[in-house]
Formats: structure tokens, sequence, C-alpha cells
């Protein structure tokens, strides 16, 4: 007893008041658990606020709808849909993907299928777990037009690109504007060509048809997956088809250019040789297309079709002005054909021209059978729908607005829980060494 007096009489020890213990097992705990909030539920920056830059509604029509928008970077992306703001209930998934993959793009494009003439529909996007909408508490909505019919005769629109190394662009997103009306998209295949037939044409003031003129002024926006795009501008009559095969990147501009030839053109230059129809690398719907074209008066005129399955050799002759026109004997199958010209000039010597050109297949033939003296026309019924393929840009006054749902994340969880126990492992020694 005496010892052991003596023994705590001279150790010296310094203890920490309990209050202020606790307050530092306080603050470490809420430093730890700040540390692990930031990094799983790291709010999103004003970049990431700002991921999409564009959200269109196209091809609209009274029972099928698309959505086409764009991100900054590629992403995954779909759309929550309803008939009530407050109840967007189904999901629709971007046309690209399949059920069990999805996969992440630049330009988004998702059909909404099923639906009521004369309805209202609205409809968020998602993107990773970004959510979006018009404003706050307003998502993005469209109304359906009523059942109509029309019927149209003209040509569509159709054309083809390639990148600066001459190979086709597959899969790029092709817009197609008039003023005040619902755009119309459409997507390029394995070779490059797109079609958009001239139906559905919607106003947005009266959600009625609009009847198109020829020298209407028509703008195409083409969006690549490789963030390239193609700016082109015209009147209507210049862009079915396109005179130039389109190169992504290069802006085209016809709007001061004259009519495209007819196929009746009155010739004057009696001593050239040309072909005038099909033009270069031009998309020709119809299976019997147009060939004509120009040759020394009265000369004989050979003309040689090849394509992969079949191969035509026809001999005709220029008439008096020079005028040669040859007629097919059998359809062409669809895909690129290659046409040659071989006829003499004024001197006796050969000529050849080549021609490139491809008849659309057969998912893309919406045209009437094209006649020896024209063009062919186009006879739409306005149920037909454009095939799933996707900008007039949102108005500058519409506001993204953003928010983050926090789903379920076993490893957010499991780091929370591991946080607390750590908290209370350091609670509990402070006690031990307290008391």
């Amino acid at each position: 007893m005496i010892y052991s007096r003596f023994f705590l009489k001279n150790q010296s020890s310094v203890k920490i008041p309990t209050g202020v213990f606790f307050l530092i097992i306080i603050l470490i705990t809420i430093f730890l658990s700040r540390f692990f909030y930031k990094n799983y539920y790291k709010k999103p920056t004003v970049s990431e606020k700002n991921k999409i830059v564009s959200v269109k509604i196209v091809n609209l029509s009274p029972r099928q709808v698309g959505v086409f928008w764009q991100t900054v970077k590629k992403e995954t992306g779909w759309l929550i849909f309803g008939e009530n703001e407050q109840s967007l209930d189904k999901v629709f998934f971007d046309e690209r993907d399949t059920s069990d993959k999805k996969n992440s793009y630049f330009n988004h494009y998702v059909i909404l299928r099923n639906l009521t003439p004369k309805k209202k529909y609205f409809f968020k996007v998602v993107n990773n777990n970004s959510v979006y909408s018009l404003t706050k508490n307003q998502p993005f909505s469209f109304i359906t037009p009523e059942n109509f019919s029309l019927t149209t005769r003209l040509k569509p629109v159709y054309g083809r690109v390639i990148d600066n190394k001459e190979t086709p662009v597959v899969s790029a997103m092709v817009i197609l504007s008039f003023n005040n009306c619902y755009s119309l998209a459409s997507e390029t295949k394995l070779n490059g060509e797109f079609l958009i037939p001239l139906n559905n044409i919607i106003e947005k003031t009266s959600h009625r048809p609009k009847i198109l003129k020829a020298d209407e002024v028509v703008k195409i926006e083409i969006f690549a997956e490789n963030g390239q795009k193609t700016l082109i501008e015209g009147k209507l009559s210049n862009l079915t088809p396109l005179s130039k095969i389109v190169i992504l990147g290069k802006n085209y501009s016809f709007l001061n250019e004259s009519m495209v030839l007819s196929a009746n053109t009155t010739v004057k230059n009696y001593n050239q040789i040309e072909i005038l129809f099909p033009k270069e690398g031009s998309i020709i719907p119809s299976q019997n297309p147009l060939i004509k074209g120009l040759a020394i008066p009265k000369s004989e005129v050979i003309i040689t079709i090849n394509s992969l399955s079949l191969n035509i050799s026809l001999r005709t002759k220029a008439d008096n002005k020079g005028v040669w026109t040859a007629f097919l004997p059998q359809k062409l199958n669809p895909g690129l054909q290659q046409l040659t010209l071989s006829t003499k000039d004024e001197k006796g010597k050969e000529v050849k021209i080549k021609r490139n050109f491809s008849i659309a297949k057969s998912g893309e033939q919406v045209l009437g059978e094209a006649t020896p003296e024209a063009l062919p026309t186009q006879i739409i019924q306005t149920e037909a729908l454009i095939s799933p393929s996707p900008t007039v840009y949102l108005s500058p006054t519409i506001i993204f607005y953003t928010s983050t749902p926090t789903p379920f994340q076993s490893g957010v969880v499991n780091n929370l829980i591991t946080t607390m126990a750590l908290a209370l492992i350091i609670l509990g020694s402070g006690i031990i060494l307290v008391f």
C-alpha cells in the first residue's frame, strides 16, 4: 500500500479532458465521412450539367415520333416517357442499342411508337446517370398531329457522303429542315447513301402538312460519330438529288445555282460528248433509270453498265442534234453501278466516258418507275413512315435542367459502413484511454 502510494505520486500523467476528446472524435468522423461522400457522391460540375448540345423532335407523324439529341462526349442514352408530365413511366432506348447492350454515341436517336393522334406527350432525356428536362419542373413535350390524307409527287432528297479518304461514311445522322417545320431525319447506309422522302413535313404553328415548292429553301445537317459535321443549304430543286458527292467536314451552298437540268433539256452545243443522266455519284430510286447524253450528231453510241451482279451492253444512235437516249432491256439490281459511254469524236478518234451511280436498295424503293423523258416521280401515302435512322436546334431561350439521381451503389454503402466502424473503433479506444 505504501509502495503503491509512492509510485502513483511519482508517476506523471496528463489526462485529456473528456469533452475535448469527444470533440476530436466527432471532427475525425465528419472528416472521414465527407471524404468518402465527396468521392462517391460527386456533384456535377457546370460542364457536366451541359452535356447535351441539342434536343430535337424529328419525323413527327400522327402515330410515331423521333427524338434526336447530341452530347458533348460519347455516352449511353435513353428516354423516360409518358402521357402525364408527373408520371414518365415508359422507357425507350436508342434505335441502335440491343436489349442486352447499350452503346455510347455522340448522336442519339430514339423512336416513340404506337402513339395517338392529336395528343400531348412528355419525356426527359437520360444520359448515364443524369436526367435532362426543359426546366426544373417541366419536361420536354410534343403534340402528335391529327390523321391527314396527303399525296405528294415530290422526288426525295438523296445523296452520298464520303470522308476525305473517299471511304463511305456509315451511320451518320442526316437532319433535313424547312423553316418553321419539324425536321426529317435519316441515317447513312453502308455505302454512305441516304434518302429522305418528303412526306410528313409538319408546320410547327398549325400542326398541318406543309405544301412544298421547288424554290423552297432546305437545310441539311450531317453529323458523324467521329465528331465531324457538314452543312448543306440550297433550294429543294437542287437537292433532289444532290449534284455532288458530299465530303464530310465540308459545307455546301446551292442557293445561287439554277434549277437542276431537266430530262427534256434543249441542247445548244451539238459538238460535245457527255453523259447527262445519271449524274456522277447520284442515288437513283428507280431500277429503270433515265440514261441520256450528247454525242456527235448521227454518230453511234455504245453504252455498257457493269455491277457486281449484272452486265448490260446497249447500242444506240445520236439524233441530228447530238442527243441520244438508251432504253434498258431489264431493271438494274440495287447497288453501285458503272456506266461507260463509247463513241467517236469529229476526227474519228474513240472517246470513252465513265460514270458511277447507285440504285437505291429495296428498303428505300419508294419511287414510281422512271419514264424515258423524265426523272422519277414520287407517290407516297402520308402514313408511310421514314425508316429509323436523326436538327432546327432548340431555341437559345430553352434551358436544360439537370438532376443527378443517386442510384444504389454497393461500393458506396460498404465504404460508409467502413467509415462508421472506423469511427466507432476510434471512439471506443478513446473511452478506454480516458477511463
